[in-house]
């Protein structure tokens, strides 16, 4: 049983050449520490609270001092597992 992602309120819907596609905003998340971040940890960071499942992922640990300050670990899944059978063939 999947249980239901801590972070469902910050998940958008944006469509792009008619094709939708969800994500999980950062910012509203409500933390202006992000702002400072990498973009490289950003995205990690954004794959982190997508994964967040309190089992391997927990929300407690996402937006940790730690993780602000670079002395993470972040569990990386890889992108969008199979929403898009043409990109599964690509890759």
């Amino acid at each position: 049983m999947e249980s239901a992602n801590p972070f469902g309120h910050v998940k958008k819907d944006i469509t792009v050449d008619g094709q939708t596609y969800q994500y999980y905003s950062l910012p509203d998340l409500g933390d202006e520490r992000i702002q400072t971040l990498p973009f490289s940890i950003r995205v990690l960071l954004e794959s982190a609270v997508r994964n967040c499942d309190e089992f391997n992922v927990k929300s407690k640990d996402i937006l940790s001092d730690d993780n602000m300050n670079f002395n993470m670990t972040l569990h990386f899944y890889r992108g969008r597992r199979g929403d898009d059978p043409q990109l599964e063939r690509e890759l």
